[in-house]
């Protein structure tokens, strides 16, 4: 792996990216230091960077967290989860990657593999009002090689 390249930065970009492309309708709250709780919406959706091993950067655990308000019957909460996970898990499509950037020069440098795509159930009060369920993505950082 090029060694510009193994910066958590480029993941952290290269998810936000296609997070906004693909979901631009949504809320979306990037690692934030507090759990979010905006007003005028009923449901968003929080991205965590998630496990990042140094020792092992190929690999990588990035959390969606999908959130609805006054969801009586969890029909919002479930669409919004189906949204999410379909970006990543589409068999129409068969899109099983997103292209991974260089932060700096916004230069493609390779691909992030979809290995596999996990909702974790059943789904956690957020707060009074609020109910919440978690994608956890899992995936593979390629990069393209150099040769010299």
């Amino acid at each position: 792996m090029r060694t510009e390249t193994r910066y958590v930065s480029n993941i952290y970009w290269s998810f936000r990216k296609y997070l906004k492309a693909q979901l631009s309708t949504e809320k979306i709250f990037y690692n934030p230091t507090a759990m979010p709780d905006p007003t005028g919406f009923d449901r968003w959706i929080i991205f965590y960077t998630g496990l990042y091993d140094t020792n092992l950067f190929t690999r990588i655990n990035p959390s969606v967290i999908c959130i609805a308000r006054n969801d009586k019957d969890g029909s919002d909460l479930i669409d919004l989860v189906s949204d999410v996970f379909n970006i990543f898990d589409n068999p129409s499509d068969n899109k099983r990657n997103i292209t991974f950037y260089d932060k700096t020069t916004g230069d493609e440098i390779g691909d992030i593999y979809i290995d596999s795509v996990r909702i974790i159930s059943p789904t956690t009060p957020y707060k009074t009002g609020l109910s919440s369920a978690t994608v956890d993505i899992y995936g593979t950082v390629k990069t393209d090689r150099i040769l010299k």
